[in-house]
């Protein structure tokens, strides 16, 4: 009976294995580190993306001023060369409003100019990393395709182990199986340890005296490993 119980809870524990390899296979960690990559890209081409939406507007606004400064600059020259102002005060005072815009002027160009670059700069990042994300998109299906595969066949395992189960589960009787039940957790779902024709405790490896093991041959009694206290059953193979 309790040999019954030892093939039952290995059953257990094989399936148990197998539903938690599935996540720990090379494909389901490289779906999951390519997941990851194409997270952080999508947060850095949402950051990238305001930015080029902030950079825009700033360039507009600068494009308006140095349409205005433009405007007003011609205005000035006119009023100053056509001969309208006479006073030598006011042409002085005229003449430095113009250099002073003039010099505004060349400031909003240049920072025209830089933000222009940064913005064909940003835009050429923006295309490159959708570039990317589109070839770990593709590498992530591969990987979802392999590890799909994966769990079918690892199903397909716990599947048949099941069915072992569903055969061996009528060997065991109720108060048997209820042992099993509440010992399982004590032992790391293995309460039944097989002590070999050596002497040896297949839960622990511990070897036990040729009088010990005469003993669980015999089995009148339920019998303990000292070292691990799992239940022994004698197999001499």
């Amino acid at each position: 009976m309790l040999r019954f119980v030892y093939d039952y809870a290995n059953f257990v524990l094989t399936a148990e294995v197998l539903a938690k390899k599935e996540y720990s296979s090379l494909a389901y960690l490289e779906m999951k580190r390519i997941k990851s990559i194409f997270e952080k890209t999508q947060e850095e081409l949402q950051t990238l993306n305001q930015k080029i939406t902030d950079d825009q507007k700033q360039l507009d606004y600068f494009k308006r001023e140095i349409k205005q400064m433009q405007e007003r600059l011609e205005k000035d020259r006119v009023a100053l060369y056509d001969g309208t102002v006479t006073n030598k005060r006011i042409l002085d005072a005229k003449e430095q409003e113009i250099s002073a815009l003039q010099d505004r002027l060349k400031k909003h160009q240049a920072s025209e100019r830089s933000l222009l670059a940064q913005i064909e700069a940003e835009k050429e990042r923006n295309k490159n990393m959708q570039q990317t994300m589109r070839i770990d998109y593709e590498k992530f299906y591969l990987a979802k395709e392999k590890f799909e595969e994966i769990k079918r066949e690892f199903a397909t395992q716990i599947e048949e182990i099941k069915q072992k189960m569903e055969q061996l589960r009528p060997k065991i009787d109720a108060a048997t199986f209820a042992w099993y039940e509440k010992e399982k957790d004590k032992f790391m779902g293995q309460p039944v340890a097989i002590l070999n024709a050596k002497g040896v405790c297949s839960g622990c490896h511990t070897h036990v005296t040729a009088n010990f093991l005469n003993k669980v041959k015999e089995q009148d009694e339920i019998i303990r490993c000292e070292r691990c206290s799992r239940t022994f059953v004698y197999d001499e193979q």
